[in-house]
């Protein structure tokens, strides 16, 4: 991948919503979802009031949880979307983010 494809806004516009490669036309649907999930991820940071200046690991913790958890939601309505069925590892996947989390919390 060139660098402009790794940052998946400007590459659809660069590229008119094509496939560099391929030529094939990409959904909206994609360029929505990474939209979306951008200003998701924004809000969140600004929710948590997380100042990068001054972290701690209370913040880390619950940035990474966080976003664990807000991406296996969006793959998960993604995969529900598209095929209509519920995929187990994503569903597992966010079970074990999810127990991980609980085990910190009751450690600490």
């Amino acid at each position: 991948l060139e660098f402009l494809d790794l940052i998946p806004i400007l590459s659809y516009i660069f590229l008119k919503g094509q496939c560099r490669y391929c030529q094939n036309k990409i959904s909206k649907r994609y360029i929505i979802i990474e939209a979306i999930s951008g200003v998701l991820y924004v809000l969140l940071i600004m929710v948590l009031r997380i100042n990068f200046l001054n972290i701690t690991l209370d913040n880390i913790v619950m940035l990474i949880y966080a976003t664990l958890m807000y991406s296996s939601i969006f793959i998960f309505l993604g995969i529900v979307k598209e095929s209509h069925k519920i995929s187990k590892g994503v569903l597992i996947f966010g079970a074990i983010v999810q127990l991980l989390y609980i085990i910190y919390l009751y450690v600490l």
